[in-house]
């Protein structure tokens, strides 16, 4: 219990330092003369989940003499939301981009609205246009370890999966390098829920009470932190949790053994890597497609306080 604490508090003034520094850099750069201006949209931008992103960003922003504006927004309901914000930061003089594409684009629009010379796609949630250059996670190859990790710890086990958005192409890709896995390795599955089937945990309360699991997969961050909750509110015995995300809550969570193991994609280097690509998109633009997978690693109780685990998780650069 001293353990979990003391990862709380490291936890919060490490955010809090986060913020400051990546403040003070972006206010240091921005009367920089010979700067170029980039613009970063991404969905609900005062989120926790972002520290470590926007380090990345940061440091890749001081080699690259760009001055770096992190667009305060809200949870995007639409892409009509998105695409009015990525307008917007073209009208006031935005020299290049780095967008987080939200929801469901099928109509093109937000990518309509893109200027291909001067952007990067950071893809957390969905499959980018084939011309466009993209940052992503490798959605099949985490979803595959995550079901993995659950053949590994819970063997011949009963799984309900908790996958995000299936309207999304990489969650999708997720799902299918999970269920691929599972079903290869013998393991039942005995459902498969989207956040619109279990929007809460009374309803994941439900679910596991009509169809009980031994364990919950959960592929994106949202929906580990729902099977967290769950966990900690029941007073039967918990399902094992294994899922995919680093939020700050999703880390606590492993450190109190809610969640066996957690499938964490290296934001840092994503932030970085954007960067860097728009920097040469700006420099000689090339209209050839560079997608540069983003490592993860699996994070456990055992690791969690582990150097190379911590470098990962509180990637504070000096």
């Amino acid at each position: 219990m001293i353990r979990n604490r003391g990862l709380q508090l490291l936890l919060i003034p490490g955010i809090l330092i986060a913020i400051l520094y990546s403040s003070y850099r972006m206010l240091q750069n921005s009367g920089s003369p010979g700067y170029r201006s980039v613009s970063v949209i991404v969905d609900n931008s005062t989120s926790d989940r972002w520290i470590a992103f926007r380090e990345g960003l940061e440091q890749g922003a001081l080699e690259e003499q760009i001055n770096i504006s992190f667009v305060s927004t809200d949870v995007f309901r639409s892409t009509e939301e998105e695409t009015a914000v990525i307008r917007k930061e073209l009208e006031n003089g935005a020299d290049g981009l780095i967008v987080e594409p939200c929801g469901d684009d099928r109509e093109g629009q937000l990518l309509e609205a893109l200027p291909q010379p001067s952007s990067v796609l950071v893809v957390f949630s969905i499959s980018s246009d084939p011309l466009m250059e993209a940052i992503c996670a490798d959605w099949h190859e985490m979803g595959s370890a995550a079901a993995e990790t659950v053949s590994k710890e819970y063997p011949a086990c009963r799984v309900g999966i908790l996958a995000g958005d299936l309207r999304l192409a990489d969650m999708d890709l997720c799902l299918g390098g999970a269920r691929g896995f599972l079903q290869s390795s013998g393991v039942e599955i005995v459902w498969i829920c989207s956040p619109a089937d279990l929007p809460d945990e009374f309803s994941l309360e439900k679910k596991l009470m009509e169809e009980p699991a031994d364990v919950l997969l959960a592929l994106d961050d949202s929906m580990t932190k729902l099977a967290a909750d769950y966990a900690r509110g029941t007073h039967s015995e918990p399902p094992g949790i294994i899922g995919i995300g680093r939020s700050e809550q999703n880390i606590i969570s492993v450190d109190e053994g809610w969640i066996s193991a957690l499938i964490v994609p290296d934001e840092y280097y994503m932030g970085y890597h954007c960067v860097k690509t728009l920097s040469q998109k700006l420099g000689t633009y090339s209209a050839v497609k560079e997608t540069a997978p983003v490592p993860f690693v699996t994070v456990t109780k055992d690791n969690l306080y582990n150097e190379d685990t911590e470098t990962l998780l509180f990637p504070i650069r000096s």
